[in-house]
């Protein structure tokens, strides 16, 4: 299992980054979304479309989902839970393992001081790290960060 971190400070964008990797991922041709948290649908646009209700950011409204995926025979989950400092990811790796037998990619945003080896420490990842700065042009920077990420996942697939 590999497990990509998006590691930025509060408010840096980790969120929004996480959900343009979740369109990004759903998007290729080939992909099965499995499971949504916050409406899940067999119907991959219905599931893009889910995502984009949970995340308003012109409200500041921007709700956690949990994506898991299978693309080529590997369990892909992406997940925004556990961003904050109360907030642990390992709940949704837990799901993802139970329901579906493993985690191939796990994607999360975390603080730069969780240590991830420690708290992955269970499942012996080899742990990839991305680094998310706030960009003065929010939306088109984590656009961009969420291309950077879909591009390290590709690099697993």
């Amino acid at each position: 299992m590999v497990v990509i971190a998006l590691m930025g400070k509060a408010n840096s964008g980790k969120t929004s980054s996480l959900k343009f990797l979740m369109q990004n991922l759903l998007k290729v041709k080939g992909i099965e979304a499995k499971y949504l948290s916050r409406g899940y649908s067999s119907d991959t646009q219905a599931c893009i479309d889910s995502i984009s209700e949970k995340w308003n950011t012109a409200t500041q409204r921007v709700s956690d989902v949990t994506l898991v995926a299978e693309l080529d025979g590997k369990i892909i989950c992406v997940t925004s839970y556990g961003d904050s400092f109360t907030t642990e990811v390992l709940p949704a790796l837990e799901r993802t393992v139970k329901k579906f037998g493993r985690c191939d990619i796990f994607v999360c945003g975390r603080h730069k001081n969780n240590d991830l080896t420690t708290e992955f420490s269970e499942y012996n990842p080899e742990i990839k790290i991305v680094e998310k700065e706030r960009d003065a042009n929010f939306d088109k920077g984590n656009k961009t960060t969420g291309a950077q990420l879909f591009a390290v996942v590709k690099s697993y697939l």
